[in-house]
């Protein structure tokens, strides 16, 4: 995104969230409880701080950022940590020892298929999707879009 916007490009987005998150999570995998309250107040104290503006960018991932930066993709821990751990709350509660607790029915076909796939993969569709947005954009608005490639 920085060779489209060198104002406004990616610094902590959604990606580098997962990175994180993923890497932190397995620390919290023994707790159930406790899981559900950190991510509550994480919420609570993320929610608080997107007021806040601070006047250097390097807690940008943690959710303090400097006054008037912005980024097209911003995915800060805080709150958004808050959230994951309440996931693994719930998964705890509606999957024990890693088991289902009630039966849902599965349905089959191509229209079932089509409709899931974006579910079954997102990875997959979130770095195709910048391609083929700054590829229209390319052809819309060759003008406006060439200028901010180093080429």
């Amino acid at each position: 995104t920085w060779l489209i916007s060198r104002t406004t490009y990616v610094r902590f987005g959604i990606l580098h969230f997962f990175g994180i998150a993923f890497m932190l999570g397995p620390l919290f995998l023994r707790f159930r409880s406790i899981n559900l309250i950190l991510g509550i107040a994480l919420m609570a104290t993320g929610f608080l701080l997107r007021g806040v503006s601070i006047d250097f960018p390097w807690l940008v991932w943690l959710g303090l950022r400097p006054h008037g930066l912005g980024m097209w993709d911003y995915i800060p821990l805080l709150p958004w940590f808050g959230l994951f751990l309440i996931g693994m709350f719930s998964g705890k509660m509606l999957y024990p020892e890693g088991n289902r607790r009630f039966n849902i029915h599965q349905f089959s076909g191509p229209i079932i298929s089509a409709l899931t796939f974006p579910g079954r993969h997102p990875l997959v569709i979130y770095l195709l999707q910048w391609p083929a947005i700054i590829g229209v954009l390319l052809i819309l608005y060759p003008a406006n879009v060439l200028p901010y490639f180093p080429f």
